[in-house]
């Protein structure tokens, strides 16, 4: 029975001698480092592993034997597909006499729980990084109204510190009746759970001065309890508002113009090329060419809905979810299932991502997609064009979505794989026509032969003509891969 419990744990478990040879191992020892029992009993670490991790394991060893206790340590050891990290409990075995006569330890990777976590603590970092950039004062407060935290703008707003305002009441800066919890916005967030914006209050800062504000109260779950409600308030004053906002757009705007790709990647067997021609000075659309792999690259193109900063920092957060997504998998649907429930929770109510994820292998030419809502096309190089239909909701609606992968599609020479938003499409002549998918095929289709740079600039080109120096009212946002000859 104990043999059957140990050999059937996805933990490594062992037996040495005082000398550090092994005794015994159980079956997951055998078949994470490729030995047998059999043949490893007598044998040292030093006959097993690499010299350097061989005298860590032994460290740990005699620290057990010169203390007599259980030690809890973490260990790294080699795997097929790289180093691992194991989180051990070593302890002294005692015979009758109490006398320590082998030393046993039962070790557990945690590579993946490590990896989940320094990916958890990524996106956290980033997170905290929009939230700090954001110009608008964020505080939270508990169902009794109590402060629970500030960003650096509401420290600004309120012109006291955090570490002094945290446990405190809001009426200590949101005065009656503007943060009263007995009636009016505030208590019906913490009451009912809705949502409020309320157009006008008064802030009263550390020295007394009131400085007029509007704020969004929204309420906070946890596990699915109403926990207290976060409060964005923004500066009502028209010069600081005016300052404020254009410094969050310049700020905005150099984050994007830095994160989208500089230079399109050089893919073996592909020409590509991406752009975005915002409506305004932040957009919402984001693309981006990702490694994913030796010979393989993530091409990906997304529209957040909405216009102005709001969407723009959703389209940074979405970037950074997306390649923290990616990692671990190579599934293009199993990352827009990750990035689908990451946005699930952190989307603005009634904010939404349509995405395209297309998996490209440049060593077989072959790629496959999921597509979050947003459609693309392949044209062949005989003129077929073969639409590349969504396989699952937009995202941030349903936490719960699945996201299919789409069959693999091996590309020909002068095959042209083509996304883009849907600014293009949408694009509005003075007559109130739509350019439409149409006329954007047959621009491609005049200009196939053309590099994947001079594709894209004629599709943003023909849709600008279209609307006649007409103002646009969306993003516009394309991205063409095109198929070399061998």
């Amino acid at each position: 029975m104990l043999q059957n419990i140990i050999d059937n744990t996805s933990a490594c478990i062992y037996v040495k001698d005082l000398q550090g040879r092994y005794l015994h191992i159980n079956r997951q020892f055998e078949t994470v480092f490729h030995v047998s029992r059999l043949d490893v009993v007598g044998k040292s670490d030093f006959d097993l592993f690499p010299p350097r991790l061989a005298e860590a394991f032994q460290h740990n060893d005699q620290t057990v034997l010169q203390t007599g206790k259980l030690l809890e340590c973490e260990e790294v050891a080699p795997h097929d597909d790289g180093l691992h990290t194991y989180l051990s409990i070593k302890f002294p075995m005692r015979n009758d006499s109490g006398e320590i006569f082998a030393i046993s330890g039962i070790s557990t990777d945690i590579t993946e729980r490590l990896r989940a976590q320094q990916a958890i603590e990524a996106l956290r970092h980033r997170t905290e990084l929009l939230l700090e950039s954001v110009g608008d004062g964020i505080c939270g407060i508990d169902v009794h109204g109590k402060l629970t935290f500030l960003n650096p703008a509401a420290e600004r707003l309120f012109s006291w510190p955090m570490n002094q305002l945290v446990g405190r009441s809001l009426l200590e800066v949101l005065p009656q009746p503007y943060g009263c919890l007995d009636h009016g916005p505030l208590a019906h967030v913490l009451k009912s759970g809705e949502k409020r914006h309320v157009e006008y209050a008064e802030v009263v800062r550390m020295d007394g001065y009131r400085i007029p504000v509007e704020y969004v109260a929204s309420p906070v779950y946890d596990d699915g309890r109403l926990t207290g409600a976060v409060l964005a308030m923004r500066d009502l004053r028209d010069r600081l508002e005016s300052r404020r906002a254009e410094q969050e757009m310049q700020a905005a705007s150099r984050v994007q113009q830095f994160l989208y790709p500089r230079t399109a990647p050089l893919i073996p067997g592909f020409d590509v090329a991406g752009g975005a021609y915002p409506s305004a000075r932040v957009c919402g659309d984001y693309f981006d060419f990702i490694p994913w792999g030796p010979s393989t690259w993530c091409l990906t193109l997304g529209d957040v809905s909405g216009h102005g900063l709001g969407p723009a920092l959703q389209m940074v957060e979405t970037r950074a979810f997306l390649r923290a997504a990616l990692q671990g998998t190579d599934s293009p649907g199993v990352a827009l299932q990750r990035l689908n429930q990451a946005l699930c929770a952190d989307l603005p109510e009634g904010m939404f991502v349509s995405l395209f994820v297309a998996q490209l292998c440049s060593e077989t030419r072959r790629f496959c997609y999921s597509s979050a809502g947003h459609p693309a096309g392949l044209m062949r190089r005989d003129g077929t064009i073969v639409p590349l239909k969504t396989t699952g909701f937009l995202l941030g609606l349903v936490d719960s979505a699945a996201y299919i992968t789409s069959e693999t599609v091996e590309l020909q020479a002068g095959d042209l794989l083509v996304i883009t938003s849907d600014g293009v499409a949408e694009m509005l002549s003075p007559q109130q026509k739509l350019f439409g998918n149409h006329r954007m095929w047959q621009t491609i289709a005049e200009h196939r032969e053309a590099t994947a740079v001079v594709i894209r600039d004629a599709i943003h080109r023909a849709a600008l003509d279209f609307a006649e120096g007409e103002s646009q009212h969306d993003d516009v946002t394309i991205l063409v891969a095109k198929c070399l000859p061998y």
